[in-house]
């Protein structure tokens, strides 16, 4: 039995989360659903593709990937319901940009249901409900849907590398308020070329001159960087908030010096 996912930002207080999987529920008797996250900040697409990109791999292939992010669409403009399929998973939502970024160079084929009825929120809600009910009876997405060449493109910000250093951007705060950088392991050790190195940060003296493989290496409370499990570089406080401690946020810069 296919899997469903649903990422949104809804939000937990509201009821908006429950009244679509009651309805989906409704729909399709039995499906199993799985929250990945609904505290998304508002049309937020680089945080949700953080989120997204780091736990949609780890589900069975055949899973339905369900996208609530809309993105930033001008006032008058009606959504077209996008559905990707890449590497046996299907994932369902709007051309926000989203999809480009979780998925990037990924093999990946695209359509779009051809569906003009969804003249108000409550009708764009039913095409969604009727193209996962398809999905997951088997239908074949060329079954009732077009193909097309093309999604649109979002990028993530690039560390800007030269020879002597990495100015690098937070690309995600999590719930601990660890701060994660757009730098993976790779970039940072090709740059490093084996020589000594020192994170500058503001509020932090001396600077971070080692990376650590846990967050247990340094006493509580005390500043570490590490590579997290999905191998991005990762600024952390041992059992205390670096996020808000620091004075650092979401897509403010930090650098990164060799010598």
């Amino acid at each position: 039995m296919p899997v469903v996912t649903l990422i949104s930002d809804w939000g937990i207080r509201d009821h908006h989360v429950a009244a679509f999987k009651g309805r989906l529920l409704n729909h399709i008797p039995g499906v199993p659903i799985v929250d990945i996250s609904h505290t998304i900040h508002p049309f937020d697409v680089l945080q949700a593709s953080y989120i997204m990109k780091n736990a949609w791999h780890h589900f069975p292939k055949g899973t339905i990937h369900i996208s609530g992010i809309s993105g930033k669409l001008s006032a008058d403009a009606i959504p077209e319901l996008l559905i990707l399929e890449c590497d046996g998973h299907y994932f369902v939502g709007t051309d926000s940009g989203l999809f480009s970024l979780v998925l990037g160079d990924k093999q990946k084929t695209i359509f779009h249901v051809a569906d003009g009825s969804h003249s108000s929120t409550f009708d764009w809600g039913a095409l969604v409900l009727d193209t996962i009910e398809k999905l997951f009876l088997g239908k074949q997405p060329a079954e009732f849907a077009k193909e097309r060449a093309s999604i649109s493109q979002t990028f993530y910000p690039l560390p800007m590398v030269n020879s002597d250093s990495i100015r690098a951007t937070v690309i995600f705060v999590d719930q601990f308020e660890n701060l994660v950088l757009n730098v993976n392991e790779e970039v940072f050790e090709k740059q490093r070329n084996g020589r000594s190195f020192h994170i500058e940060m503001k509020r932090v003296n001396p600077p971070l001159s080692r990376i650590s493989t846990w967050y247990n290496e340094v006493e509580e409370g005390e500043l570490l960087a590490l590579f997290n499990r999905d191998g991005y570089l990762e600024i952390a406080l041992n059992r205390s908030n670096a996020s808000g401690l620091l004075g650092i946020n979401l897509y403010d810069t930090i650098t990164i010096i060799f010598h």
